[in-house]
């Protein structure tokens, strides 16, 4: 008896949980970025056209980057170059997935 009384005033406190929430307005993209970020959304060719920030290594300055490598971690040059180029073909181990070639161009959306 106690039991029954117990579940029926979970459900309610439940009910009007549900009841009091705010309702869940999910934004179409080019709302989030309105609101967000007071722009319109960009394009796809926004991040390969802009000049500021640069990316995140200079490929001119390859041989400075393996020369730090082989000064701090001498142990593990080999494999982080070998995971930097497959990185680089797009290919990657996605969460155990074993190696996935991801094509020329990554949709990361």
């Amino acid at each position: 008896m106690l039991r029954v009384l117990l579940i029926k005033v979970r459900q309610k406190g439940q009910r009007l949980i549900k009841k009091l929430s705010p309702p869940v307005h999910v934004l179409s993209n080019d709302m989030f970025y309105q609101k967000h970020f007071k722009a319109a959304k960009p394009g796809s060719d926004y991040f390969l056209s802009r000049t500021q920030p640069s990316f995140f290594f200079d490929s001119n300055q390859y041989d400075k980057y393996v020369d730090f490598l082989n000064q701090n971690y001498s142990q593990s040059v080999s494999r982080i170059l070998m995971r930097a180029e497959k990185a680089a073909e797009h290919k990657f181990d996605l969460l155990g997935s074993g190696e996935t070639d991801l094509g020329k161009e990554i949709d990361w959306h």
